[in-house]
């Protein structure tokens, strides 16, 4: 969740949070500076959250609350900016108007592409539903079919969008075509949307290449942008000669085009074909995305959350191209959302009952989350559950499996054991002692928790083969954790999501660490005769005071990182404290 906020700078908006959060016994600790922003921890009690400000010419100052899981934690941030909980709920529902353009070619100028069957049906199929969900602004919704998509006018329609949108508006870009990736002057490749007026001898002029697609895009100024691609070969090479780009180098050049402010979601892998089928007259991903928009996907107060469409397809496509094609064809996202963003359901069409709907609850996938990151004292903890099963699913439903933050302590430990007995897990518990030194070697949390997560994730891997999907919570870009996973890792799906717990095996991954956290809090607290308290607060300072009294090293009790160890120092002056070895 992304709050313009009335501040001219960076630190001005932090200095306000400090300030207005101290008055209501919060723990603010130092920001750190990250691309575009700074970042900072708050918390009191057993709430805790990280901070996000960013800063643009273009959008002003703005905060960041996505990885706040607490309500009322993220209710009193929302406050001191004049923000209320009910504001932000009714904020996702449709405010501004819906942009798209529909793009599909049947027809080329080519005897180096084949013509398709469907795109043209596909992209006015889509463009039909959108005119009728939203008949008062047909001016903004563009269909551009066979003739007249060309280079030219699709460019055209873009600069059009981008001159009409506003901040507050959605645009949705729909492709149905073919694709090329083609190495420029013999070294980097650079991808293109063919067009109709294709010519063969000259792709680089005649072709619309990602980066213009990328540059228009990104300078529309929304903050909720999606670009469709149903293109044969997407991600990977259309030619009739069938020469093959390698999957690295397509990879790399996907994740530079959206690295920036869009979210692309691509109809295959890029070693894939993108199917057309006879069957349903349809390319099988623009089918499922139109059944996706017309009910078959859960929605709330008429809206799609983005990430739960996306599953949708990458499990819906791949199992009807398994079963007509005996081949996969798995969809693949690209980019990254701070926080909440949907879709309109365009219309209720399909009638599915609402418990047979595709939901983020229920998909199978190893879960991870973490506990501990928001208290001075104690490990870091991480778990990785996985829910292979709708048998599984169902299992941890009806023994009350929730984020652990819902559930009162004293049920934890029941709750731990179950969910040992129903799934495949991994839970790794860094101890103060060794947080800290990873702290100083890595410089960061987003670093530990990627790395953490990384390890649990690949030793539920190794003993489950056939996973082909993760989902944490949107802790840090998605990069550092990709960079973090071994080989198994890399071959899977990794999904970030605010609210990750809504997902039941993620709920279960927060039980367990939470289980874990708890057993080392009573563990640690028998081993140096004194109680900890949670968090990070007032009472956390006098039991640090208390322990360095005793002669008590802070390293191998609490994260020295935090700012409460120099209140601690203060408080403490005659007993040093020891910040490194």
């Amino acid at each position: 969740m992304a709050l313009q906020i009335d501040c001219k700078t960076l630190e001005g908006a932090y200095e306000k949070i400090n300030e207005k959060l101290g008055e209501k016994d919060y723990t603010v600790l130092p920001f750190k500076r990250i691309s575009y922003g700074i970042q900072f921890e708050v918390s009191k009690n057993k709430s805790s959250g990280l901070i996000r400000v960013f800063s643009s010419d273009k959008k002003g100052v703005r905060l960041d609350l996505s990885q706040i899981k607490d309500k009322s934690l993220e209710e009193d941030v929302m406050l001191v900016f004049g923000y209320s909980q009910d504001e932000n709920d009714a904020s996702m529902e449709r405010t501004g108007e819906f942009h798209s353009l529909c793009i599909g070619i049947n027809d080329f100028d080519s005897r180096m592409f084949r013509n398709l069957r469907y795109a043209q049906k596909d992209a006015e199929k889509l463009h039909e539903l959108v005119i009728e969900k939203f008949e008062e602004t047909k001016s903004k919704n563009i269909c551009l079919t066979n003739r007249e998509a060309t280079r030219d006018k699709i460019i055209e329609a873009l600069n059009l969008i981008k001159s009409q949108v506003k901040k507050e508006d959605t645009v949705m870009i729909f492709v149905a075509s073919h694709g090329e990736a083609v190495q420029v002057n013999g070294g980097e490749f650079e991808y293109y949307i063919i067009p109709s007026n294709i010519d063969d001898n000259s792709i680089s002029k005649s072709a619309i290449s990602m980066s213009e697609i990328r540059s228009l895009v990104s300078s529309m100024n929304s903050d909720r942008k999606i670009v469709f691609l149903d293109t044969c070969y997407s991600g990977g090479i259309s030619r009739r000669d069938k020469n093959r780009v390698s999957e690295y180098a397509v990879e790399s050049l996907f994740k530079q085009f959206t690295s920036e402010n869009f979210v692309m979601i691509c109809s295959s892998q890029p070693e894939q074909v993108s199917y057309e089928c006879h069957r349903i007259q349809q390319g099988v991903f623009t089918h499922f995305l139109l059944r996706g928009l017309t009910g078959n996907v859960q929605s709330t107060k008429g809206e799609i959350d983005l990430y739960t469409l996306y599953l949708f397809l990458n499990k819906s496509v791949n199992d009807y191209a398994e079963q007509y094609f005996k081949a996969q064809q798995k969809p693949k996202f690209f980019g990254s959302i701070s926080g909440p963003f949907s879709l309109p359901l365009l219309k209720n069409i399909t009638h599915v009952p609402e418990e047979k709907k595709f939901s983020f609850e229920k998909i199978n996938c190893i879960g991870i989350d973490e506990s501990g990151k928001g208290d001075y004292f104690g490990p870091l903890v991480v778990a990785a559950v996985y829910v292979d099963t709708e048998e599984k699913i169902n299992k941890l439903k009806e023994i009350g499996i929730k984020d652990s933050k819902k559930i009162q302590d004293s049920k934890i430990r029941l709750l731990a054991k179950r969910i040992k007995e129903i799934c495949d897990n991994e839970v790794i518990a860094i101890s103060p002692t060794r947080y800290n030194q990873l702290w100083e070697t890595m410089l960061g949390l987003n670093e530990i928790l990627a790395w953490s997560h990384a390890q649990s994730l690949e030793k539920v891997l190794q003993r489950n083969t056939n996973c082909d999907m993760a989902i944490s919570d949107q802790f840090s870009g998605k990069e550092i954790l990709l960079n973090k996973l071994k080989s198994n890792g890399k071959k899977i799906e990794l999904i970030q999501r605010t609210k990750a717990e809504e997902n039941v095996a993620v709920a279960a991954a927060s039980i367990l660490a939470r289980d874990r956290f708890l057993e080392a809090m009573e563990i640690m607290e028998r081993t140096f005769n004194q109680s900890f308290h949670r968090g990070a607060n007032d009472k956390t300072i006098a039991d640090g005071v208390l322990f360095t009294k005793k002669g008590g090293n802070l390293r191998e009790v609490a994260k020295i990182h935090f700012s409460t160890t120099d209140k601690i120092s203060d408080l403490s002056k005659e007993v040093p404290i020891i910040k490194s070895n």
